[in-house]
């Protein structure tokens, strides 16, 4: 038998972050706070008025920092996710059933699975190798089955959703292929799972999540800020075929935007409509064609990233400008059906509301045209 010959290159990967996490200096939750109502009138300035927290990496309760933020000024709605991978070893883990609920300002959504890396570092895991690199690169598995079926047993007992970050092919296969085998174990109000990125689905994938009714929650905007790696990982061909908007709306599976900011490297990562604006071009930031025919129109992108994001994380009131829905919804300074679909960027929040109260107003406002903005 060859003998195998480790070396340290320096580099973390992945779960490797895991090594460090418990030397790194703990966050004072005022400063935590102090941060978080400085964010809030920055996503009040962008329209935004609820977000996903998508799980942190450590074992503390952000639930009660939101709740105690909010007496500080903080604004929004939030759904909290826990990382399972924190938590699941915890036997008194559970969630209080209250904090559920879709009609409280902070909610508890489930809890986070972490399947695969990401394709600008060459980890998500697919089934064909990078085109960068040694040549035989196929990512990395960062999670293993029995870790998800714990995770759905929990949230099967909790009455939670689970969501799962997969990117390359297999990590969804692997998490689709799981969570396919159970009864939906939420209501109506919800799914009672989700696909995070969703990056490269496959047949397999599309069929089984469009027949189990699991979510898929996707970034538009990647395509854009990360294209150079995109193209040195995947090519052009194999770049165009990722993130398949259209066709997953076709396959009737539920779909919903994000920026997952502040993942991107981009000034201003919770920019909600530079996303729109890829979703409608599929252009990079260089003008790269990322595969027009997986673009969607300008109303199903604000759908998606208003109504289906409400929906998608369980808040059952806002979303859309209906009878009975909270008054969540913002004044552009120009009509964003009008403008250059090149030029989505550009808009701008004149004002934005929350339960029909001004919360925002931009300098020297002179008012455009009122549309829902929550992401």
């Amino acid at each position: 038998m060859a003998e195998m010959i480790l070396t340290s290159t320096g580099v973390l990967e992945e779960n490797a972050r895991d090594l460090l996490a418990q030397y790194m200096l703990a966050e004072e939750e005022a400063d935590i706070i102090e941060n978080l109502t400085n964010l809030s009138e920055h996503l009040l300035s962008e329209g935004i008025t609820t977000i996903a927290d998508m799980g942190n990496m450590d074992d503390c309760d952000y639930f009660d920092i939101y709740e105690n933020a909010r007496k500080k000024g903080f604004a929004q709605r939030v759904g909290v996710f826990y990382m399972w991978d924190q938590f699941r070893r915890k036997p008194e883990f559970h969630f209080v059933q209250q904090r559920l609920s879709g009609e409280i300002p902070t909610r508890v959504c489930g809890v986070k699975i972490i399947a695969d890396g990401g394709i600008s570092g060459r980890t998500a895991w697919v089934n064909q190798p990078y085109l960068a690199g040694s040549g035989a690169e196929y990512g990395v598995s960062t999670c293993t089955e029995e870790n998800i079926l714990s995770a759905i047993a929990f949230c099967k007992e909790n009455k939670a959703q689970l969501s799962i970050h997969a990117m390359g092919q297999n990590s969804i296969d692997m998490a689709v292929n799981l969570i396919a085998e159970e009864e939906d174990w939420l209501d109506d109000r919800l799914p009672h799972a989700r696909i995070e990125h969703a990056s490269m689905p496959t047949e397999n994938a599309l069929a089984k999540s469009a027949a189990a009714d699991i979510a898929f929650v996707t970034q538009p905007v990647f395509l854009y800020a990360e294209i150079e790696r995109y193209l040195e990982n995947l090519g052009i061909q194999w770049l165009q075929s990722t993130f398949p908007f259209r066709e997953i709306l076709r396959r009737g599976i539920r779909l919903a935007f994000s920026t997952d900011a502040p993942a991107t490297p981009l000034a201003d990562a919770t920019n909600p409509f530079l996303c729109v604006e890829t979703a409608v071009t599929r252009k990079a930031g260089d003008g790269t064609d990322c595969g027009r025919e997986n673009a969607v129109d300008l109303e199903t992108a604000l759908k998606l990233y208003t109504r289906e994001g409400a929906y998608v994380m369980g808040f059952a009131d806002i979303g859309m400008l209906k009878k009975g829905y909270r008054a969540d919804f913002v004044v552009l300074d120009r009509d964003i059906f009008s403008v250059p679909e090149q030029e989505i960027h550009l808009v701008q929040v004149a004002e934005t509301y929350m339960d029909g109260e001004l919360r925002y107003q931009k300098e020297s406002c002179s008012c455009g045209v009122s549309y829902h903005v929550n992401s």
